[in-house]
């Protein structure tokens, strides 16, 4: 009975570090006040790592394969019970799912062993119910967004309150009211920390959103569609005689307008009128329609989306595969219409999908527009980051009248052309030369030259389309160690990442390092070095694959969180029982060499063959989407289970000592790959990000016949 409680006890206190692991990107401002665990992961994984350290301490040998189990299964139940909470519950479901998990470990810890902690595990049990179950209780330990923030009053030109918030699967969703120095007022819904907007009603409408209707369409598509503002303008445009089809992620915002106000109601009411509650690429992909313009509306973007440092699927919507999809889902003359994205980048995707369908160049096909104050002579126009340009594509071509009906709307709005049929207005000409048909190499060679960027084509596996930073500059020592005046913020915040990441390491060589040099810890030897370079190698393995892994399948299942959920839950879980079976498995003749070899070839496997399978699988409905994932990553997780525990056992036999160490190792490196993953994604991709991971397991096959022992994954110690 003992062991079976100790087994439930790890499995609790790894359900909620997995929940918060979980929670983590989706809420990053959630914080559970006086109490002692956190939604910080470094601090709850300090915990974590203690309570571990003790744990397997005293633990057998033999039984170093259950408790892992636990410690997965538990990670993995925690991971999706923490999605499910935040959709049903709110932030007092989150709340709720962490404190009762961390009571409930304490109880089973001290189950039949110590009747006094028992009972006070017990009493911590019932208040935390309670306190998480009584709105008020959660409301004070809620940590809220500034409200500077929520507002972006970064000028101090406005005034705001927050009306409705909500907490949510995807984000963190406020109404705020917000007046204006000059008299007006908007309501918004704000996202997370003001990273996104969507606007409810506004004394002054942007009238930016008729452009996708200035060519007279009958049929149109508004991706973005927020609550419908931009769809309201646009029905006014066609005097209600389009049909306008929305499409949002967010439901619960959504549901807050359609619950609060009649106008919403009534226009989202109208039969002319459909708002589908969807992942952009998700609905593409289902949708068979066909439209005379689509527009690719505003989606509120904050700062941290123009530094190319966020977007999460809104990203996913300026790719070559993304761009293809659009394109195909246009009537003959139909157009479509950006607004967010780089447009010298979106302008070289562009020239190369044209390119590849043989369909001719853009120079009839393509219009640009800029407000006229923000037009400057032999200024360096490809720069967009105040996303102030306003890009109109039609295939077929634009004739006359449709040039003069957009020069007659732009004087309306006050901009004017910067590139268009026969015209690139002085410094555009990138767009002339790529518009032309100029090779992409040519181009970034005047540009690195003259600006230091670099264009590209954004695609699914690497979709940064504001990322204009050249690739070798991510490798280049000098421009990563040494900051300079003219750095651009996207620059700096790249910059802090890769020191982060070398302080990191070098604190974390001095910290796995020292314990080797004292008495209490393991002995100095060639042993327990190839013991380092192993949990090394499949800690840092394990972090790359699950990083990579969570992107990429998380556009396939069109939904970020659940992504995180679904995708986290179900390599860990599968990880958990391979690591129960792992006594097993090498009975029947799995050895870590195998094992190793097989994760390889699995990834190799998996990255060819996902472009082939996307398309096929993202339209499926969710629960199938869910049960793919499943099935693909099984396989994956029970080779990735048989490395951890395998390695513990064999290292206890040489030192025990090695344990704890051989958890702080890596626990660490997979901190460190994380990083490293998101760093080497903006040049190299996620596709390479996961072949990495599965190469670092090749460092099991060449330390296999010189163990010692016989070997064994990293997860991390959820």
């Amino acid at each position: 009975m003992r062991i079976r409680a100790a087994l439930f006890s790890l499995g609790s206190v790894a359900l909620v570090t997995g929940a918060i692991y979980a929670l983590r990107p989706v809420a990053p401002v959630l914080s559970l006040g006086v109490l002692v665990f956190e939604t910080d992961l470094g601090s709850s994984l300090l915990l974590f790592g203690l309570f571990v350290a003790l744990f397997f301490k005293s633990a057998r040998a033999e039984d170093y394969h259950r408790f892992y189990a636990a410690d997965l299964f538990g990670a993995a139940t925690g991971s999706v019970l923490a999605m499910i909470a935040l959709d049903a519950f709110g932030f007092r479901g989150g709340l709720g799912l962490v404190l009762v998990s961390s009571a409930a470990a304490a109880g089973l810890f001290a189950w039949r062993s110590s009747k006094p902690w028992l009972a006070i595990s017990a009493g911590v049990l019932a208040s935390v119910l309670l306190v998480s179950s009584i709105e008020p209780a959660a409301q004070v330990l809620e940590a809220r967004p500034s409200m500077k923030l929520l507002s972006r009053d970064f000028d101090n030109d406005r005034t705001a309150r927050e009306t409705w918030s909500r907490w949510n699967a995807h984000s963190r969703v406020a109404k705020l009211q917000v007046r204006f120095a000059n008299g007006t007022y908007s309501e918004v819904y704000a996202h997370e920390g003001g990273d996104g907007w969507a606007f409810a009603n506004s004394t002054q409408p942007d009238r930016m959103y008729k452009f996708a209707a200035v060519l007279a369409p009958k049929d149109i598509l508004v991706l973005f569609a927020g609550v419908g503002a931009d769809m309201r303008q646009l029905d006014q445009a066609c005097r209600g005689t389009c049909r306008i089809t929305g499409v949002e992620i967010n439901r619960q915002m959504v549901e807050h307008a359609l619950h609060d106000g009649t106008a919403t109601r009534d226009f989202l009411a109208k039969p002319n009128i459909a708002l589908d509650i969807a992942e952009a690429r998700e609905h593409l992909e289902r949708d068979h329609s066909r439209y005379d313009s689509i527009l690719l509306s505003w989606w509120g973007a904050g700062a941290s989306y123009f530094m190319g440092t966020s977007g999460h699927l809104a990203e996913y919507l300026y790719t070559k595969e993304a761009l293809e999809a659009l394109l195909d889902h246009l009537r003959p003359d139909g157009t479509i219409v950006i607004f967010n994205g780089s447009k010298i980048q979106l302008v070289a995707t562009l020239a190369t999908i044209f390119k590849e369908r043989g369909i001719g160049g853009l120079e009839d096909k393509l219009v640009i527009l800029r407000p006229k104050y923000l037009v400057k002579s032999g200024s360096a126009g490809f720069y967009d980051t105040p996303e102030s340009m306003r890009l109109i594509l039609k295939p077929s071509g634009f004739s006359p009248a449709d040039l003069a009906k957009i020069e007659q709307f732009a004087a309306t709005v006050d901009m004017t052309t910067v590139v268009g049929p026969h015209k690139i207005m002085p410094g555009y000409e990138p767009y002339g030369q790529l518009i032309a048909g100029v090779p992409i190499d040519t181009v970034n060679a005047s540009l690195g030259k003259r600006y230091g960027i670099e264009v590209s084509v954004p695609r699914d596996s690497r979709p940064f389309v504001n990322d204009l930073t050249p690739k070798a500059q991510y490798f280049n020592p000098t421009r990563l160690l040494t900051a300079s005046p003219g750095d651009s913020p996207a620059w700096a915040s790249i910059r802090n990442i890769f020191m982060f990441i070398l302080n990191l390491s070098l604190l974390s060589a001095i910290l796995i390092i020292t314990p080797v040099g004292l008495k209490s810890g393991p002995r100095w030897s060639r042993q327990s070095m190839r013991y380092l370079a192993y949990f090394s190698a499949i800690g840092a393995g394990f972090m790359l694959i699950e990083v990579g892994l969570l992107r990429k399948l998380g556009l396939l299942l069109g939904h970020p969180s659940y992504a995180i959920s679904i995708v986290l839950a179900s390599l860990i879980l599968s990880t958990g029982v391979g690591s129960l079976y792992s006594p097993k498995l090498e009975q029947n003749g799995l050895s870590s060499r195998k094992a190793a070899l097989f994760v390889f070839s699995y990834i190799v496997a998996f990255v060819l063959a996902y472009p082939f399978a996307f398309r096929s699988v993202i339209a499926l409905p969710f629960l199938a989407k869910v049960l793919v994932t499943v099935i693909v990553i099984f396989p994956l997780g029970i080779a990735l289970g048989q490395f951890f525990p395998r390695g513990l056992r064999d290292s206890s036999g040489i030192d025990e000592r090695l344990v704890p160490w051989a958890w702080a190792v890596n626990g660490t490196v997979s901190t460190i790959a994380s990083a490293l993953a998101v760093y080497l994604s903006y040049p190299l991709g996620f596709d390479w990000i996961v072949l990495m991971g599965g190469a670092a397991y090749l460092v099991v096959v060449l330390l296999g016949g010189s163990m010692g022992a016989r070997q064994g994954n990293a997860a991390p110690a959820a």
